[in-house]
């Protein structure tokens, strides 16, 4: 076995080459997703269906427990968070260990009942992805979702947060800047205020998939990632 040398060791005396675990994490707990967005890799690959495409909470609470010093989790991916079954419980989880948990959602699915579990549970923080302040623009970015049901989902969410007297989750909109939309991004602020959310954060597209070039199946998303750049 290795022994730690000048070459491999830290200023601590720690070895290089068993490095710490992180404190950290990202898990994608289902990568089935109800929308077909312009700008994501999902639209364009087969449906999976959320029962056999989400992890287990046996599979959520080892990891947990091979990561004992683990401070922070997102349950994020290219999936919507709020489809995968044991969501609640694997907050729960979470929260109980003292670990801060949130995630980003497209708020679709967010209903009065899920709202309060999530509440009851101790999600930290919550980001709702809102690409547009009109039925037109935000549907026209992500298909399959309703400006109307995602608007009225903040709200009551927001009207839960209150009947609970709770601090937390804590709430933002999120709003992927692209040429179709950022007019009305000032719009959109307003509304965030009007719905008592009280932050926006706004983030230009991540990947232009110029690297794709030649390969099948990503013309479409490489033609409109280039148009809204």
């Amino acid at each position: 076995m290795m022994q730690p040398d000048a070459t491999t060791s830290t200023e601590d005396g720690g070895d290089l080459t068993r490095p710490p675990l992180p404190r950290t994490l990202q898990v994608e707990v289902t990568a089935a997703c109800n929308l077909r967005c312009r700008m994501c890799l999902v639209r364009y690959r087969p449906a999976l269906d959320r029962l056999h495409a989400s992890m287990s909470l046996e599979t959520f609470g080892q990891l947990l427990k091979d990561v004992p010093h683990v401070e922070s989790v997102v349950l994020q991916g290219l999936g919507e968070p709020l489809l995968a079954p044991d969501l609640m419980k694997m907050v729960s989880l979470a929260h109980d260990r003292g670990v801060v948990v949130g995630f980003n959602t497209n708020a679709t699915v967010l209903t009065r009942r899920r709202a309060e579990a999530l509440i009851d549970a101790g999600l930290d923080w919550m980001c709702i992805s809102l690409d547009g302040a009109t039925a037109t623009t935000y549907e026209g970015i992500r298909e399959g979702a309703h400006f109307g049901h995602v608007v009225r989902n903040i709200r009551q969410f927001v009207e839960a947060k209150h009947v609970a007297g709770a601090e937390r989750p804590e709430l933002s909109i999120v709003f992927v800047a692209m040429r179709r939309n950022i007019a009305e991004l000032p719009v959109l602020v307003a509304l965030a205020a009007e719905l008592g959310v009280p932050a926006v954060s706004v983030q230009n597209l991540a990947h232009s998939f110029d690297d794709t070039v030649g390969r099948l199946g990503y013309d479409e998303i490489r033609n409109f990632t280039s148009e809204q750049m």
